[in-house]
């Protein structure tokens, strides 16, 4: 049929009238409906006014609060107080809901013992101990499968280990040690929300590993006491923000996208535009008010152990020990020296255990991690980068490594406005790779 359109990309350059009249027509739908569930459904909105919030389109929480489109303004950390506040009686909130149960072993099935790899036969010690939170890799927001993820630093994640680490009566005092470039600015602050709710209850220290700048620094702030090694690469109180605009190289290779939308500024982050006065405006203001957030984390973390945050913020970066020169960390040594630095404070003695979150993945987690997902090379806008994956991996890895850095941070940008990442490749050359 001639408005069946599969055919399009491989027959066309564009698509053909017909075609494109069926998609106007259905994102019309789309639009449509969109603004008659918010006007029907949002206190005190009008049909002109969910309009006019739409065509905004790019609100933080707070505008989106001003304007009605939503309610609160809470972490997710804060949710489920929240719910329990609605209900006179209290309300049970089962964490595990949809979740598959776990089988019974069937002695048939040889594949079936694999799962008893997933037992766990170490006997909880009862000995006073410090849990030491794992933060290693880029920080991203929580998405379908990233939670788990071996290469990033999450919400999801750092919540689950920090709710094991508040459950457990044996632990005293949680340790943070990153090892971070930083990443997304929202789940950055996602992070330290957390973190810095779990400080109220069990004291708060960190560690700073190989290194921890921008959103590794951001999250660091939620710490009572900060302890970086001596090489640590910090700082980077900055945040950065735009696109990546590759039309001309589609139309080189022979890649026509013809993007259809609804919306003023539906396609402000799309690769195929530079940014409209307007939308760079806005983008600006987005990144002032980021960094004005990040350096009052600071201010509030550091206090007077800085003297003049000009003079450290700016995205500049620090070793360790010229951080706490500048008063960015309090001291310099060791993830052992902070680990024991927690255990004096907390008053438990020299006989303790470690306790290690987020917990050790079994050989079957390994297993169904390895079966479906490809960690190696991000996902660009939904393109098959098979033959690109390839070629980047056939490059040194002195190149490979801050390459695939830059692709994941253009993976970021197209989902948010702004990051806060330090600039990819200083951290693998400080590896010892030159």
């Amino acid at each position: 049929g001639k408005f069946k359109g599969a055919e399009e990309p491989f027959t066309r350059t564009s698509p053909s009238p017909e075609y494109k009249e069926q998609v106007e027509k259905l994102v019309e739908g789309m639009y449509t409906q969109v603004l008659k569930i918010m006007a029907a459904n949002r206190p005190n909105l009008n049909d002109a006014q969910v309009k006019a919030a739409v065509d905004e389109s790019w609100l933080t929480g707070k505008r989106a609060k001003a304007l009605g489109l939503v309610d609160q303004t809470l972490t997710r950390d804060r949710v489920d107080a929240w719910l329990q506040s609605q209900f006179p009686a209290g309300a049970t909130l089962v964490n595990d809901y949809g979740d598959s149960k776990k089988e019974t072993l069937d002695l048939n099935n040889p594949f079936s013992l694999l799962s008893m790899f997933t037992a766990d036969s170490k006997p909880k010690s009862r000995e006073p101990g410090i849990a030491v939170i794992y933060a290693v890799g880029e920080i991203s927001s929580d998405a379908a499968g990233g939670e788990d993820s071996t290469d990033s630093v999450t919400p999801g994640t750092i919540r689950r280990a920090v709710e094991a680490a508040l459950k457990d009566d044996n632990v005293k005092a949680i340790v943070l040690r990153i090892d971070s470039p930083g990443g997304s600015a929202s789940a950055s602050d996602e992070i330290w929300s957390a973190l810095k709710e779990a400080d109220k209850k069990k004291p708060l220290t960190v560690s700073m590993g190989r290194v921890a700048a921008s959103g590794g620094y951001y999250i660091a702030c939620a710490g009572r006491h900060i302890t970086a090694d001596p090489a640590t690469i910090t700082g980077s109180i900055g945040v950065v923000g735009g696109k990546i605009v590759i039309k001309d190289l589609l139309d080189k290779v022979g890649i026509s996208i013809v993007p259809i939308s609804r919306g003023a500024h539906a396609e402000m982050l799309s690769s195929l535009r530079p940014f409209t006065d307007e939308e760079r405006t806005f983008v600006q203001k987005s990144m002032a008010d980021t960094y004005a957030v990040f350096t009052g984390r600071v201010t509030a973390a550091r206090g007077d152990k800085i003297k003049n945050l000009a003079d450290v913020a700016q995205g500049r970066l620090f070793t360790g020990e010229q951080a706490a020169e500048a008063g960015l960390v309090d001291d310099v040594g060791t993830l052992n020296d902070t680990i024991a630095a927690a255990a004096k404070k907390a008053g438990i003695g020299a006989s303790y255990q470690i306790i290690v979150l987020p917990e050790t993945k079994t050989l079957m987690d390994v297993l169904r991690t390895g079966l479906t997902t490809d960690a190696a090379m991000p996902a660009l806008g939904g393109v098959n980068t098979g033959a690109l994956s390839a070629a980047i991996g056939a490059l040194p890895s002195e190149v490979r490594t801050p390459t695939l850095s830059a692709m994941r941070m253009l993976r970021d940008l197209q989902h948010e406005q702004v990051l806060l990442s330090m600039p990819a490749g200083l951290a693998e050359m400080h590896g010892g790779t030159r």
